[in-house]
């Protein structure tokens, strides 16, 4: 695989190119196209927060600790730049390193000091991202971590069509949400969205928070995936489902691409009064945690 990331454009992942069938195929939605768009394409970094905020049904606004505070959906981390700390390479693998440090611009949205620390490592045809964050504040930490892959569907439109991509996902319920904001409870998928067995691409629009997702297997990942067996590929995200316990699956109607999000915690984990969990986590005073989550491709 090729990848490119963009430190000065929130620090993502902005394109996935796998070596297939004697050419280079692109996985990514929009790949390296931005346009002064934040979202809409390649590997948004989803910190502090994932999903949209709301205070009394305004969206983007939220109150923690008795403090309200603006803060634009999935958090702050995809708007910004990000500094390089670090770069190698050789015969095998390629490694970079990208940072993201609390200002006062973040604590204006966000009341906590805190590092990020992404590194991107790609041999083969997988892309690995370790994310470090750690915890500078003198009080606990909470937050809320992801990512949210733009993968083409079909990722060849000369072979295949959106109808033929199918979406699997290690989970059978979901999290009920409510004008954008969840319920707390936790209900059975309907039979006809399947997810583990693979649900194909509809034509309506399609956005689901699968929680209660299946223990990884013994000494494995779990795994989403974007099966496309026309275009002859098959790409998706490894994750601990202990860390990362919800996987938001988001399409909407006709767009050639889909989204298997891999979180922490629930839309509006932040907020007070906050449903039940999972809310993300929280880290302690000088504390770090690490998420470790890998992009992977593979011919079919």
């Amino acid at each position: 695989m090729e990848a490119a990331v963009a430190p000065a454009f929130g620090g993502q992942c902005s394109s996935l190119r796998l070596f297939h069938e004697g050419g280079a195929m692109e996985l990514l939605h929009d790949a390296n196209v931005f346009s002064g768009r934040r979202m809409g394409g390649r590997n948004p970094i989803l910190f502090p927060a994932t999903g949209r905020l709301f205070l009394d049904g305004e969206l983007g606004r939220y109150r923690h600790k008795g403090q309200i505070y603006a803060m634009d959906i999935h958090g702050f981390a995809k708007d910004m730049a990000w500094k390089v700390a670090g770069a190698e390479a050789d015969t095998r693998s390629a490694r970079l390193t990208i940072e993201l440090e609390s200002s006062a611009e973040t604590r204006a949205a966000y009341p906590y000091d805190f590092l990020v620390s992404l590194t991107y490592e790609l041999a083969g045809q997988r892309l690995r991202l370790d994310a470090e964050i750690e915890n500078r504040s003198p009080e606990p930490m909470p937050f809320s971590f992801g990512y949210h892959p733009y993968f083409r569907a079909p990722i060849d439109p000369s072979r295949s069509s959106r109808e033929a991509c199918q979406v699997v996902v290690p989970g059978g319920r979901y999290w009920e949400m409510r004008d954008g904001q969840p319920s707390g409870r936790l209900l059975p998928l309907p039979p006809e969205l399947d997810f583990r067995a693979g649900v194909r691409l509809p034509d309506q629009h399609l956005e689901w928070v699968i929680g209660g997702l299946d223990p990884a297997p013994a000494g494995k990942p779990a795994r989403t995936d974007v099966v496309d067996r026309d275009s002859g590929v098959i790409v998706g995200m490894e994750f601990d489902p202990a860390r990362l316990e919800t996987v938001v699956v988001y399409s909407p109607s006709g767009a050639p691409y889909v989204c298997p999000e891999p979180r922490t915690g629930l839309p509006g984990a932040l907020s007070d009064g906050a449903p039940a969990p999972p809310t993300g986590q929280v880290l302690p005073p000088g504390q770090r945690t690490l998420i470790r989550t890998a992009i992977v491709a593979e011919s079919v």
